[in-house]
């Protein structure tokens, strides 16, 4: 814009000096076309002393017209060559360089979830925090410290803005405790400034038992009815059996120890029906052959089957409960002639033990305790050699491949009611 206005008062100047210059050229072509005038007597000048301009304003009323008017232009052409400079000078709002956006160093966690018994795996990414930044990881118990981990395994160092972390417990670390809310804390500083972000730990129900000292579900079984008495008969009377009455099905309540649906058969692809939660108590009415599914009675009287790794039923409980398509004791009483049925034998296992396949998975301990050292772990899928159960029937002694002998949860192991009555107690 500015040179803009510079070349218009330039082409201005030249177009009225040639303007005057032109009418000059046209008053002088003009003078040419008079007759020459009458000279008269000759005059010698030079005998005279020449009069010249004694001062600025005779020179300047001597000057010319196109002469007097480039002189007065000078000083409006000069005020209009200040007034560009000085803008120039000043710097246009435009030139202001743009504010410079102020860092909000921020962590946002995509991943905090229990992946094993003592694993916890952490993502996250960043924003505004320099690479090779440390972050830390910490465990907190509704808000409290817990001292679960090994720190050492709970710092990272950022990467094209992300971080992961595995954080493994501490041996012998404490477990947790039901009804309290565990969440992760990542933390680092920039520039004094501590930048933190929290989430709730993801514990799946396949390992609930592994990180939170859960209470041994208990079944309170129903008493059965007592058999009827014997009745003394008499060739002389004949006596008419009264109607038997409607006997209730036998069931056993049981305190759910995971959780997952209830189908209208036992199958994976059958109706769901209902829901079970951890920790709800239901009735337990029978189990399939092969005890991996077992049907129940919801509160609202649903009836159906749920999983065995749904149920997560203890063995001395499983050995409570009905086949599907047996006869039980309350639905048909004994014969008062009939002998009493022997005592129920398990065959020993082998000196091996038995091999069982892996249900779940977790840690093998020195001891059948949660609080025992770690000896080793089991996987989802694995085959180990059981050798004996507990008395109670919720811890098994394994021998790895690597012939560590330890002890594992039946959460961890998940074998089946015909295993668990072979295993001897150890």
């Amino acid at each position: 814009m500015q040179s803009l206005i510079i070349l218009l008062l330039v082409v201005a100047v030249i177009a009225v000096g040639g303007y005057l210059i032109y009418r000059r050229q046209m008053a002088q072509n003009n003078m040419m076309d008079l007759p020459p005038p009458e000279i008269g007597e000759l005059v010698d000048y030079t005998a005279d002393a020449p009069d010249e301009p004694g001062s600025w304003r005779e020179r300047f009323q001597q000057l010319s017209l196109p002469g007097k008017i480039v002189i007065g232009l000078l000083p409006l052409l000069g005020v209009l060559l200040c007034i560009i400079i000085g803008i120039n000078l000043v710097p246009s709002p435009t030139d202001t360089p743009p504010p410079v956006a102020e860092p909000n160093p921020q962590i946002a966690i995509e991943k905090a979830d229990l992946v094993n018994a003592t694993t916890i795996n952490v993502i996250a990414s960043t924003r505004d925090i320099p690479e090779g930044t440390a972050i830390e990881f910490e465990l907190l118990g509704n808000g409290e410290p817990f001292l679960w981990y090994d720190p050492t395994t709970g710092v990272a160092e950022v990467a094209n803005d992300r971080i992961e972390m595995n954080v493994q417990r501490v041996p012998n670390g404490p477990l947790g405790e039901d009804g309290i809310n565990y969440t992760v804390l990542l933390t680092t500083t920039i520039d004094t400034e501590a930048v933190t972000q929290t989430q709730e730990l993801f514990i799946p129900g396949t390992l609930r038992g592994e990180f939170i000292d859960l209470p041994e579900p208990t079944a309170t079984p129903t008493p059965r009815p007592s058999p009827t008495p014997e009745v003394s008969l008499t060739p002389e009377v004949t006596e008419t059996p009264a109607p038997e009455a409607p006997t209730e099905p036998t069931f056993v309540e049981v305190l759910v120890g995971n959780g997952g649906n209830v189908r209208a058969a036992p199958a994976i692809d059958a109706e769901v029906l209902g829901q079970i939660t951890l920790g709800q108590t239901v009735r337990v009415l029978q189990k399939n052959a092969d005890a991996t599914w077992f049907q129940v009675q919801l509160e609202d009287g649903v009836t159906g089957w749920t999983s065995a790794t749904a149920l997560l039923p203890p063995p001395d409980v499983v050995a409570q409960i009905p086949t599907e398509g047996e006869t039980t004791t309350a639905e048909q009483p004994a014969s008062p002639d009939a002998p009493p049925p022997p005592d129920a034998t398990t065959a020993p296992p082998s000196g091996d033990g038995v091999v069982v396949t892996v249900g779940n998975g977790g840690n093998v301990r020195a001891t059948p305790d949660v609080t025992a050292p770690v000896v080793g772990q089991i996987m989802l899928n694995e085959q180990v050699q059981v050798l004996a159960k507990n008395a109670d029937g919720t811890w098994f002694q394994v021998r790895l491949p690597n012939d560590t002998i330890g002890w594992t949860s039946f959460s961890a192991l998940l074998p089946s009611a015909e295993v668990v009555q072979q295993l001897p107690v150890a």
